[in-house]
């Protein structure tokens, strides 16, 4: 099945739901998907974060 690849969109065959067409593009995917998540974490517990951030400081 011909996809197109979601980082650089060239068009590929696809191989049980794979969405990028090489190691290269898998790498730059799953760096921005980590980078997403943690953003998201963060904005959702940043005053937990904070916080632990302080006490460790006072140590």
């Amino acid at each position: 099945m011909l996809k197109k690849c979601v980082v650089c969109g060239k068009e590929f065959n696809s191989k049980n739901g794979v969405i990028t067409c090489s190691a290269e593009c898998r790498e730059i995917a799953t760096k921005e998907k980590k980078k997403k998540y943690f953003k998201n974490y963060y904005e959702g517990n940043k005053d937990e974060i904070i916080k632990r951030i302080m006490r460790n400081k006072k140590r």
